[in-house]
């Protein structure tokens, strides 16, 4: 069985803003809503200077309905970071000031030592990604 849920656009706005951490500024026409910052929406569906606000949802595109039966790459990302080693070889700081663990450790995800002694800097590579695996899993090998 497919469903598709639609929920009310300025019900999940109000409450998105509602359950923000911080202030966050908005504009509303008099008859608008000011939570149009917090809904995926076009801001003139939440009221305009010359239109109504009528926030409406809904499908407006073609939807496609995909079957596999093998995991599916649908993201990665990568993250690179530089770590500089102290004498010690302790972390002595990143570029971005903060400290790395796995200085001084050669791992898979580590790639591009600068230095073999205990003194130098190196990057570190984390990829992630993300599969769309299908139900009952799969069977097949990850070449890497």
């Amino acid at each position: 069985m497919l469903s598709v849920v639609l929920q009310p656009p300025v019900a999940a706005a109000l409450y998105a803003k509602a359950t923000y951490p911080y202030s966050v500024p908005t504009m509303a026409v008099p008859g608008g809503f000011n939570v149009y910052n917090f809904a995926r929406k076009t801001a003139s569906d939440f009221g305009w200077d010359w239109g109504p606000a009528f926030a409406p949802s809904g499908i407006t595109a073609a939807v496609e309905l995909l079957g596999f039966t093998r995991a599916a790459l649908i993201g990665a990302l990568v993250h690179q970071q530089l770590v500089k080693v102290n004498a010690a070889g302790e972390s002595a700081g990143n570029r971005d000031g903060s400290r790395d663990s796995t200085a001084g450790c050669t791992t898979s995800s580590s790639i591009g030592s600068s230095s073999s002694s205990s003194t130098g800097s190196h990057f570190v590579l984390t990829i992630s990604a993300h599969f769309l695996v299908p139900e009952g899993g799969d069977r097949g090998t990850l070449t890497v």
